[in-house]
């Protein structure tokens, strides 16, 4: 329910009031066969998928258009007496939605205000003026309102969230500079802490080894060896450190790591070495 809340944005409460409305006239006997056919198609869908084993996010995206279709007949059924209720919890949706825009680029990136700045004004002209133009249906007005909030909220995330969050993905950085300064070359990780981003990024083999190869210096002279550096720290020794790349989680956001006070406290390292 948790990955329906947030991926299927800004409009799951709804999907949430459509589905409980769809189940009460099953219940009561009022539905037509349409609503028959969406509510089996998402709810076997999400329940399918909520018993696999495997619960990646994007496996719900097959159910999205069954959601589509029950959330926008559940607006447009909407009576006039409900319009005020929906414009609160419009405001209240697109607003979360640019806070959080903002907040996160306050803890990520406070001094890059330039482009971020054009971009908010832009979607508030915007969005003012379709708040003030007439609609023949309010539901249409709610409706374009909120997917032009939201692409603008895509637009800032994709373009200034995303790229601040991509520097602490050591994996990914760590391979741009691999295919700068050493392309072509293979490197070596250990098999505990291996890097599925640095094998995508990188333009060249990655190999994985044992952890106790690592420690009992087998990788031959010259070789190219990336892990993080808990495990390489202790073996300083036996390598020539080469880079090193901040590594934290992305997918995984916390207050520690979003608060730039104590963010040192949650960001490890990953360092690139050459065996010697």
């Amino acid at each position: 329910m948790h990955v329906v809340l947030w991926s299927f944005l800004p409009w799951s409460i709804a999907l949430y009031a459509a589905v409980y409305d769809a189940i009460r006239k099953l219940f009561s006997r009022q539905p037509r066969a349409p609503e028959y056919f969406n509510l089996s198609g998402a709810l076997l869908t999400f329940l399918l998928f909520s018993a696999s084993h495997f619960q990646l996010p994007h496996y719900l995206n097959i159910a999205f258009p069954f959601f589509a279709i029950l959330t926008s007949s559940f607006i447009f059924g909407l009576t006039p007496a409900a319009e005020r209720l929906a414009q609160i919890w419009q405001w209240l949706i697109v607003g979360g939605a640019f806070a959080v825009c903002v907040t996160l680029h306050l803890a990520l990136q406070p001094n890059d205000w330039a482009g971020p700045a054009a971009l908010l004004a832009t979607a508030t002209l915007l969005l003012a003026h379709l708040q003030e133009r007439p609609w023949r249906q309010w539901q249409s007005q709610l409706i374009t309102i909120m997917a032009t909030a939201y692409c603008f909220a895509n637009l800032f995330l994709y373009g200034y969230i995303y790229p601040a969050l991509m520097k602490y993905q050591a994996g990914s950085e760590m391979a741009a500079y691999l295919n700068e300064h050493y392309p072509g070359l293979p490197v070596l990780q250990p098999r505990n802490s291996y890097s599925w981003a640095l094998e995508f990024y990188m333009q060249a083999p990655a190999t994985a080894i044992d952890d106790s190869a690592l420690r009992e210096g087998r990788p031959s002279e010259g070789a190219l060896v990336y892990a993080p550096a808990d495990v390489l720290g202790p073996l300083n020794d036996k390598f020539r450190l080469l880079h090193r790349a901040a590594s934290y989680p992305v997918s995984r956001l916390t207050l520690t790591f979003l608060n730039p006070l104590t963010r040192e406290h949650a960001v490890n390292e990953a360092w690139l070495v050459q065996a010697q």
